[in-house]
């Protein structure tokens, strides 16, 4: 075999051989030289796993083989580029080679997508009429700490909501941002503009003539002030302009214009595109403009009492109402009374409203409270229309509107337009109404005295006249009229209301009547019963039928004659103002009921009455005895107890024995059949206590 060298790393390597030679032939020798070539190698770039999404962070997926001849098996790092941001990045490597193998190389691209981010707009909440908050959005999928700084653009809003808006759901919009590495889903948020409610009664606030008022609203939500919402006035559909609630919810706003006539004005406040609106109306009044007085009835039209709209019929009714003189000239002194016995709807005022009497021209107006039916927490408005001072009407008109404790109306004779600065619509069937002014105008349809007299409830007709005798007496004194001959018809003292008393004189020169005077007369309420009284609060246990328990009674300022009545047993009767007992066996404890008591008037209150029945603690009483084939024990106690009974006969043998825990007094029903005649003595303990008593046995 040839001798070799060098013949294992690439390079020039020798193969020789050296024949020795022997006995026979001669040594000789050769030599050649050859080329080992470097091997070959293979690089291959293995992208593992993906797809790959930004992290913020370099991504390095790929692993790198290199391999050869001879066992040549590397695993070099893979060298990236643009491995960071999202887009293709690159992973190579280049195998150099050494002395025995040849270089290679290898890449692959892979690819590295954008990070999802999600942009939420934030909900919020707002009132109608308020400005739209802050918007701001909530930012999910940053990576790597990052934050909005990582985007570009500006963020922005948009939303259909803004201060007008009403009550709803509306979308806020995010929009705006932009990123490389990120792909943005913008998720809409929800803007809940909530209602509010908007009071503006301070704004009926009567506003003296010839002065500035201030406009008034409260806006709240569920009771509580809402701050800042844009409130716009408007008086007669003009706006007056708006204003800004504080923290308590109320906004003002002075009136654009002194408000120089008297009578009445819509106003109307409002919160957005009408989204809440008050309407309320604005009295302006003159406390020199005069006063009104009148009386008779009207045809009250169908439709007018709102809790049964088909009564319609004959409703009288008498009213005054003036300023006051002196340091007290707004307040408004008068009275009216209404009643429309068709619907049983009787309305009698308490007072007037101050500074409500407002006088403009042939049209007036004026406010209060009063009780309907005797039940208090109603509201009156009044408008009257005197034919005398206009030349455009005929006949006395009235309009009557009453409203609830909560606003809602229960009867007004404007059926057709309800608006409180409507003209009245209904004619006077009778009576009259006037509005007093200074100075007088007109038709001269007659002459008023401008005192109206007012007298409390059941004031006799003399009375009456003496009043106005000491009031016309000046007149006659120069002595050229004569005496006033007053008359009054129809007078019934014990009937509130208005009455009309006429004067009728003549001159004592000539002799001719003069044209008689009209005295307006106002018979105040009958002050209200107050309470009732009953001399005895308590019933014996055994009381008997037509005993009579007590006596009743009623304090009443005014009167002394009133009816009774009770309601909730049958166990007691009225007869006049004695209370009887009309039951039977043992009176129950505890006995309510109620009792009623009723003036003249038909004014009638109530009193809710326990009778308790009269107890001797822990006693007994045993009934009827004598007894012939049963008797009862009325055994008394004050609290639960254990009661024991025993029942001996005259040689002291028990013949009747139980006992039994009780709660309350209680009644032992006892059978006397096979009893003998004559005494038993009966005990019961109640507790620790022992009581005994005899019975008789009567055949």
């Amino acid at each position: 075999d040839a001798i070799y060298s060098n013949n294992i790393n690439a390079g020039t390597a020798t193969a020789s051989y050296d024949y020795e030679g022997d006995d026979n032939y001669l040594p000789s020798s050769d030599s050649e030289d050859f080329e080992i070539g470097k091997a070959s190698t293979t690089t291959v770039v293995t992208i593992n796993g993906g797809p790959f999404t930004y992290t913020g962070s370099a991504i390095e997926p790929a692993t790198v083989s290199v391999t050869g001849p001879d066992g040549l098996n590397l695993t070099p790092d893979a060298i990236y580029s643009n491995n960071i941001n999202a887009g293709t990045a690159t992973a190579s490597y280049d195998y150099e080679g050494d002395d025995n193998y040849l270089p290679s190389s290898d890449s692959e691209d892979f690819e590295i997508g954008k990070a999802p981010l999600t942009i939420t707009a934030d909900s919020f909440e707002k009132f109608t009429g308020q400005e739209n908050p802050t918007f701001s959005v909530t930012y999910s999928g940053f990576v790597n700490d990052e934050d909005e700084e990582n985007l570009d653009g500006e963020l922005e809003f948009e939303t259909d909501a803004d201060r007008s808006s009403c009550a709803g759901s509306y979308l806020i919009t995010p929009s705006g941002l932009t990123s490389s590495n990120y792909d943005i889903t913008f998720v809409n948020g929800t803007l809940t503009v909530k209602p509010v409610h908007i009071d503006a009664i301070e704004s009926s606030a009567p506003i003296q003539v010839g002065t500035n008022g201030t406009l008034k609203a409260t806006v709240t939500a569920d009771g509580v002030g809402v701050a800042g919402v844009l409130v716009e006035f408007f008086i007669n559909e003009t706006s007056q302009g708006t204003a800004l609630t504080g923290t308590d919810g109320k906004a003002s706003k002075p009136t654009f214009a002194t408000m120089n006539d008297a009578g009445l004005f819509n106003l109307k406040a409002s919160v957005g595109d009408d989204c809440a609106v008050s309407d309320v109306i604005l009295t302006v009044f003159d406390p020199s403009g005069g006063f009104v007085t009148g009386g008779g009835w009207i045809n009250s039209p169908a439709g007018a009492l709102k809790a049964d709209p088909s009564k319609e019929g004959r409703a009288n009714y008498g009213f005054n109402a003036k300023y006051k003189s002196g340091k007290n000239q707004n307040e408004v002194d008068g009275n009216l009374e209404f009643n429309f016995q068709v619907g049983n709807f009787n309305f009698k005022s308490i007072s007037m409203d101050n500074m409500s009497l407002t006088v403009s021209g042939h049209l007036a107006t004026f406010t209060g409270k009063g009780r309907v039916n005797n039940v208090d927490g109603f509201s009156i408005f009044v408008s009257i229309l005197d034919e005398a001072l206009s030349d455009s009407f005929t006949t006395d008109k009235i309009r009557i509107r009453v409203t609830d404790s909560s606003g809602n109306v229960v009867y007004d004779n404007n059926v057709t337009n309800t608006n409180l600065t409507a003209i009245p619509e209904t004619e006077i069937g009778g009576g009259n109404i006037v509005i007093h002014t200074p100075p007088a105008k007109g038709k001269g349809k007659k002459v008023t005295i401008s005192e109206l007299i007012e007298v409390p409830w059941n004031t006799p007709i003399d009375e009456i006249m003496n009043i106005l005798n000491e009031l016309s007496a000046e007149w006659t004194a120069s002595g050229e009229i004569s005496e006033i001959t007053w008359k009054i018809d129809d007078y019934n003292a014990i009937q509130p209301g208005y009455y009309e008393v006429v004067g009728e004189y003549y001159n004592q020169a000539t002799f001719a009547m003069m044209d008689p005077v009209y005295v307006p007369v106002i018979v105040m309420d009958k002050a209200l019963p107050e309470s009732i009284t009953i001399s005895k609060e308590s019933i014996s246990p055994l009381a008997k039928l037509g005993e009579v328990i007590g006596t009743l009674g009623t304090i009443d300022p005014a009167d002394d004659v009133h009816t009774y009545r009770l309601e909730g047993t049958d166990m007691l009767t009225i007869l006049g103002d004695q209370l009887i007992w009309n039951g039977s066996g043992l009176v129950p404890n505890g006995m309510t009921f109620t009792l009623f008591s009723m003036d003249r008037m038909g004014n009638e209150i109530s009193r809710e009455i326990t009778l308790s029945r009269e107890v001797d603690s822990n006693s007994i009483l045993i009934y009827p005895n004598p007894a012939k084939t049963e008797t009862n024990i009325l055994i008394q106690l004050s609290e639960e107890s254990v009661v024991g009974i025993k029942v001996f006969d005259a040689s002291g043998r028990v013949i009747h024995e139980e006992q039994s825990v009780h709660s309350e007094t209680f009644v032992k029903y006892l059978d006397l059949q096979g009893y003998s005649s004559g005494l038993y003595h009966v005990v019961v303990q109640i507790g620790n206590r022992v009581l005994s008593g005899r019975l008789v046995r009567d055949l």
